[in-house]
């Protein structure tokens, strides 16, 4: 029973989530979001980060240039390029958030702030047993407010950490 009400919230955060964005798709979305919080990258490292295929990633690329949401940047070397977001795309990234997160709250509404926290006490245990590095970390958080959830409060981040952390270690 826990697995279907589980499908059946995945249904209703879709769907809010879709109402939040509008038109935008969900790479669109995660794309802006992930450059507002991450930028510059690189379009490789961004691929990666979204789970996109190269050539689909130049295409999103291209399509938030062609609207003025992004810019690109020669690095040095000349090998790579550094994308970031315009102030269009800032502005684009804000109201994304903005919605995303009004959204998100009023999913939360009918609970007490007992059971919200009871909820995220579970989330603080699922999410991380879905992080095996980094890559992993970034990909799930590609739609998050890392002004709300970054640091020591994030699940996702501090596991991602604590693998960086004991590959380090075993490598002494």
């Amino acid at each position: 029973m826990t697995e279907n009400k589980l499908g059946a919230l995945w249904s209703v955060l879709d769907a809010a989530m879709s109402q939040a964005f509008d038109d935008a798709s969900p790479s669109t979305v995660a794309a802006i979001l992930t450059l507002h919080f991450h930028a510059p990258l690189t379009g490789t490292r961004l691929s990666r980060i979204l789970g996109l295929s190269q050539p689909a990633t130049v295409r999103l690329l291209e399509k938030l240039r062609d609207a003025g949401l992004t810019r690109r940047h020669p690095k040095r070397d000349g090998k790579d390029i550094d994308i970031s977001l315009t102030a269009a795309g800032e502005a684009r990234a804000a109201t994304l958030l903005g919605r995303r997160n009004a959204a998100l709250k009023a999913l939360l509404a009918p609970l007490s702030a007992e059971k919200a926290a009871l909820l995220s006490t579970l989330l603080d245990e699922i999410l991380p047993q879905e992080v095996a590095s980094r890559a992993d970390a970034r990909f799930l958080c590609r739609f998050c407010d890392h002004e709300i959830c970054d640091g020591a409060v994030c699940p996702i981040g501090c596991k991602a950490r604590d693998i960086e952390t004991a590959g380090k270690e075993a490598a002494k």
